[in-house]
């Protein structure tokens, strides 16, 4: 793809993210083993090698060029090559990682390095401290705390956000964020069609300049081809997302001759349409096996954009016929999406696009890794970190190759796929097991926990509102047992969806899932204040809840019994968990004893 001169603020923060945050090929050990990948056809990062032979030494790539050319070494283990192609571990331009779990799901998909856009920043530390040195986990790097907004967009999931608001200093905001270990940063210009507070044109040119100053690049989040524009005379290295409101050939030749990049997401936009990659995904044994229920139920799912359906495709190719770069990211895991997995199908919408295989690839490495400055990574060369893909087939000729993994390797390491597989089959194989014992959660051990997972307190807090809920195990349970769960709080106006309440997730961990098919009713006993509750079942399938079914929590204890056939059928096939819970204004209290399942 023929690409424009870079600006020298994007050049000087590539080159300032390789110097700080990029750690160099170390030189092969002495007397390392050596691992050899022999007779495989190649993709190098940019080209194609026919009969090709790569040497892994410790942690690095020692040798790689055509088999003729690379001498084999005495003792090495030798991985036969013919009929599969290596290529560079892949780099997912746009996730969002909360969990140890999605990044070794990621890795067991090939996806060795996972570029987060927005997360935690404590939770980042703790996790990047904890991929350097794990072989099971793909290597991160994230923007942390994104420049907001209150109340913009990135405040509503239900975590601390640091927001810039009013006359405040984007440099000393963005200098926080870099303090708190950002690699890049990421600024969110989004309104909602004017329904949300965003940035002003001003504030995000005074990000970008803070960003460029403190030596990074600076990625605005777009949706909308105002936005972009503005963006973009703001001076942003580039766009996350692909605004789907039509080319604009003022704006490309902006971003041509600035060396704008873009990473489209074509995978979350086209979630709920005809063209979806989750879906396709999802209907692919070898990709499902793969995945915990729940991530792969979610591949089903989307937001509905009917315009990003019929503008989103057509708006990258044209992009890509202009030469602008574009990189391969798949805003997992939002609704459409599951780590590791969509990588795949972004490639296979990059391709439909317009691009070719091969520039699909270089999408999802070289290209991602020069754009964010990794240079130890994204090629297979000598001198390189040995993160390593072997699928079964030709993905430079056909992008749905990809899914067949043959082998993945992180820093020179194989991981044991057949193990995870294993595990995975083991959790689905628990939860089904689970699902079929009667009594859930009793509280008489004094915890909220059950024979899922853990209850929690939610409310519309995570969407923005201003609801608040408490839980705590009381003394006192139903028909004369210890204890039981008290749930009180303030449900207010606010949110497009007013809740709070208690939720029981179906497992311990946040995307696990349970069968509940073979049950016809969910019991339970409550008492509270005298008024009407909600119960939803939280369904992957669905993404979201199903129509509600109540109960009345009156002065005293009463056995409850809903049936199943009150709710849908596929919101019990894959349950993510039960909510009880307000969903009118006003203050609330109940408790909950015995709850389960027949």
């Amino acid at each position: 793809m023929a690409t424009s001169r870079l600006p020298i603020a994007f050049a000087l923060a590539t080159a300032a993210c390789s110097s700080h945050h990029a750690t160099p090929a170390s030189p092969s050990p002495t007397g390392a083993p050596r691992v050899v990948i022999d007779h495989v056809r190649v993709f190098d990062g940019t080209a194609v090698v026919a009969d090709g032979r790569v040497v892994i030494a410790g942690d690095v790539i020692e040798a790689a060029g055509p088999s003729a050319a690379v001498a084999l070494p005495a003792g090495a283990t030798v991985v036969d090559g013919r009929g599969k192609t290596l290529l560079p571990g892949r780099i997912d331009a746009h996730t969002h990682v909360w969990e140890a779990e999605k990044l070794a799901q990621a890795l067991a998909f090939g996806v060795t390095t996972e570029l987060d856009m927005m997360s935690s920043p404590a939770a980042i530390a703790a996790l990047k401290k904890k991929t350097a040195d794990d072989a099971t986990l793909a290597d991160l790097r994230s923007a942390g705390n994104p420049v907001t907004v209150k109340g913009g967009h990135g405040t509503e999931y239900g975590i601390p956000v640091a927001t810039l608001d009013g006359d405040a200093s984007a440099a000393d905001f963005v200098k926080a964020r870099v303090a708190e270990g950002s690699d890049y940063i990421k600024i969110i210009s989004e309104d909602r069609g004017g329904k949300w507070p965003t940035l002003t044109a001003q504030q995000v040119a005074a990000a970008v300049a803070a960003a460029h100053a403190e030596h990074r690049l600076a990625v605005v989040h777009v949706s909308a081809r105002k936005r972009a524009e503005e963006a973009v005379a703001g001076g942003a290295d580039g766009l996350a997302h692909v605004w789907i409101d039509g080319a604009d050939p003022a704006l490309i030749a902006a971003m041509r001759e600035r060396g704008t990049f873009v990473i489209p997401t074509l995978t979350v936009w086209l979630g709920m349409c005809p063209q979806s990659g989750g879906r396709r995904l999802a209907d692919d044994p070898a990709v499902v096996e793969a995945l915990p229920v729940a991530d792969a139920a979610m591949l089903r799912g989307g937001f509905p954009v009917p315009k990003a359906c019929t503008d989103a495709i057509p708006t990258v190719r044209t992009l890509h016929d202009a030469g602008i770069r574009l990189l391969a990211g798949t805003d997992a895991a939002n609704p459409g999406t599951a780590h590791g997995a969509s990588l795949h199908g972004e490639l296979a919408l990059l391709v439909e696009a317009g691009l070719t295989p091969v520039e699909a690839l270089a999408a999802a490495t070289s290209r991602t890794a020069d754009t964010f400055g990794l240079a130890d990574r994204g090629r297979i060369a000598a001198g390189k970190r040995a993160d390593l893909l072997l699928v079964d087939g030709d993905p430079t000729t056909d992008i749905a190759a990809t899914r067949r993994i043959a082998g993945v390797w992180k820093r020179g390491v194989r991981l044991d796929r057949a193990a995870y597989l294993a595990s995975l089959k083991a959790a689905r194989d628990a939860a089904a097991t689970a699902a079929l014992a009667e009594a859930i959660s009793d509280f008489d051990d004094g915890t909220p926990s059950s024979a899922f997972g853990t209850w929690q307190a939610v409310s519309d807090r995570m969407m923005g509102g201003p609801s608040s809920v408490d839980i705590a195990v009381v003394d006192g349970g139903a028909a004369g047992t210890a204890k039981a769960l008290d749930v009180r709080g303030q449900a207010a106006s606010g949110a497009p969806i007013v809740f709070a309440g208690a939720t029981l997730p179906a497992g311990k961990q946040a995307s696990a899932t349970v069968d509940l098919t073979a049950k016809k009713e969910l019991v339970f006993w409550a008492k509270g204040d005298g008024q009407t509750y909600t119960v939803w079942l939280l369904s992957a399938a669905t993404m979201g809840h199903s129509p509600a079914a109540t109960f009345t929590a009156g002065p005293t204890w009463q056995e409850i019994h809903l049936p199943f056939d009150d709710f849908h059928a596929e919101s019990r096939s894959d349950l993510l968990g039960i909510f009880f819970g307000a969903t009118a204004p006003g203050a609330f209290a109940f408790q909950l004893d015995g709850v389960r399942l027949r």
